[in-house]
């Protein structure tokens, strides 16, 4: 007579197939959280570059360091507000000493930095410290 399989015999060879299943579906998850993760990386890592451009308009216009107007008596920076001691090479060169790329500004027909490359073009409407209002059109490079 043929020898009948114990229930538990049973049990055990269908366990088998249910890990079986179990790994393969979390060997699956892991894999596309992995590759989900990475994408999301890269895509930030790419808009990234793109800000480091409006970040450093924001820094040459608003910055006391840089061209924006700063009052000594009341201790008061005036974002948008450009001095027009500070419009020359030197203030340009220690303003911009950290952006890697090469970049232009251009406030009234005086333009100051690099020239002979392309790159956007960035431009803002800003008041100079004489009073008049103008247009400020600043190139930068990989932006």
């Amino acid at each position: 007579m043929m020898k009948l399989m114990k229930k538990a015999q049973f049990d055990l060879s269908r366990k088998v197939v249910y890990y079986l299943l179990v790994i393969f579906m979390l060997a699956f998850m892991v894999i596309y959280m992995n590759s989900v993760i990475k994408s999301g990386n890269l895509r930030d890592i790419s808009l990234l570059g793109k800000s480091s451009g409006n970040l450093f308009v924001a820094e040459l216009l608003t910055s006391p360091n840089c061209f924006a107007y700063f009052d000594e008596d009341i201790g008061r920076v005036y974002p948008g507000v450009i001095n027009e001691e500070k419009r020359n090479e030197d203030s340009l060169e220690s303003c911009g000493k950290y952006f890697r790329d090469h970049f232009s500004i251009s406030v009234a027909d005086k333009k100051i930095g690099d020239a002979g490359f392309s790159g956007k073009m960035f431009s803002r409407p800003v008041i100079l410290s004489n009073g008049s209002l103008e247009e400020v059109e600043i190139e930068v490079q990989n932006a």
